[in-house]
């Protein structure tokens, strides 16, 4: 969390940790005290520049003032392809970012590989919801029960193809 009084740090650090919740793996406060405003940003897999791919600027203020560098929108920068996207609420932010994250090549879903084993057991066998400690279990035997109910065999033997869409945890 920024302590940078020019970001307003009682503005913005309830902002950064909602913003970090909803986006997950990848993404970190990258304010930086120079900077007018606070930011998060992530760099994609195999990205071959030094600079961050996605970045997202946040407000300092309620009202704008640009003399006085006082900004009360958030913008999202796409270095690579030199987009901005201006936005004035929140929830508007984070769906342009997770849009432009799954639309982007080097992006790749993680799977929990133990609970997607499982999900693909539970389709064709036993028939049990497990407890899921996070998402990314829930979302992996999901995908797991999709995949046995599709008619696919063993996942070991049949699927390595469709897997190598994913990030393995």
């Amino acid at each position: 969390m920024t302590s940078y009084t020019k970001h307003n740090p009682d503005l913005v650090n309830p902002l950064i940790e909602k913003i970090l919740k909803a986006l997950g793996d990848g993404w970190l406060d990258t304010s930086y005290g120079n900077d007018s405003v606070a930011s998060v940003s992530r760099d994609f897999p195999n990205n071959n520049s030094d600079e961050d791919v996605l970045e997202i600027f946040l407000p300092n203020s309620k009202e704008y003032n640009a003399d006085e560098e006082l900004f009360n929108t958030y913008l999202i920068r796409v270095l690579e392809s030199n987009e901005e996207h201006t936005f004035d609420t929140l929830e508007e932010v984070i769906e342009k970012a997770k849009e432009i994250e799954k639309g982007h090549p080097k992006v790749k879903r993680k799977v929990d590989y133990e609970f997607f084993l499982r999900g693909f057991w539970d389709s064709v066998k036993f028939g049990y919801v497990p407890d899921f400690k996070n998402d990314l279990q829930a979302n992996s035997w999901g995908l797991g029960i999709a995949w046995g109910n599709l008619g696919n065999g063993e996942p070991l033997l049949d699927c390595p193809k469709f897997l190598s869409k994913f990030e393995i945890n």
